[in-house]
């Protein structure tokens, strides 16, 4: 019996493996489909594109279902959008407030699938105007990292919010949506390569909770469902 049980055990947490992994699979390789859409399947030239192909292999996704998600378009030889992007705003008790981003070819399922997540809480969803106001829209840039990157982010300190060294090999700025173009010009003429460059959302005000167990459950959730690329919220984790 002891040997049954403990293939019973290897069996369902290889599935629940699986499924985790198809999850992320699939999450990627619809952003790899919309970042080929947006610039090209050239990585060279489209940062957002090397950035995911690179964000595939680190998750162990292979060379071939890269290529085929690079290849959608040619491989169905379809005109229309795999998908499209929809924020979504959502509500909980003691102000908390949710800013999810999704990427969707099916908007009814999208909503259908979140409300039930946050009916299970007693959570509201709502319109993104209904949070985004509680939000700063920002700018992410990510650079290469280098020893003369530091002297021009210097010459911009005050338009740069947030500073953050990511395994020694990036670096990535927050800044304000009005002065990131201005700033990516003046790196880029000075042969500082972007790496990526994405609208995020910060909070403006963040929040305490002495009871997360609702929170942290529509958070793990939310991104669960293949839909769900970004979640901005307000809370202090």
């Amino acid at each position: 019996m002891s040997g049954h049980s403990k293939w019973s055990n290897t069996k369902h947490r290889k599935a629940r493996q699986d499924k985790k992994k198809s999850i992320i699979f699939t999450k990627i390789t619809r952003e790899i489909i919309i970042a080929v859409k947006s610039a090209g399947k050239d990585p060279d030239s489209n940062f957002q594109l090397r950035k995911i192909i690179n964000k595939a292999l680190s998750n162990n996704m292979t060379r071939n279902n890269i290529n085929h998600a690079i290849n959608y378009y040619d491989l169905k030889k379809k005109k229309k959008n795999y998908a499209k992007i929809f924020f979504y705003g959502g509500h909980g008790p003691k102000g908390i407030a949710l800013l999810i981003q999704c990427l969707s070819n099916n908007h009814q399922k999208t909503v259908s699938n979140i409300k039930y997540i946050f009916s299970q809480c007693n959570y509201s969803l709502g319109k993104n105007t209904s949070v985004e106001y509680l939000f700063n829209k920002r700018n992410e840039l990510i650079f290469i990292n280098n020893d003369n990157i530091q002297k021009e982010i210097n010459n911009f300190s005050e338009y740069i919010e947030n500073i953050k060294i990511i395994n020694h090999k990036f670096i990535q700025l927050i800044c304000d949506m009005n002065a990131s173009n201005i700033i990516q010009q003046e790196f880029q003429s000075k042969n500082q390569k972007i790496y990526s460059k994405k609208i995020i959302f910060t909070p403006k005000l963040k929040i305490d909770l002495k009871d997360t167990y609702n929170f942290t459950k529509i958070l793990k959730n939310l991104k669960n469902l293949n839909d769900v690329e970004n979640i901005y919220h307000n809370i202090n984790i």
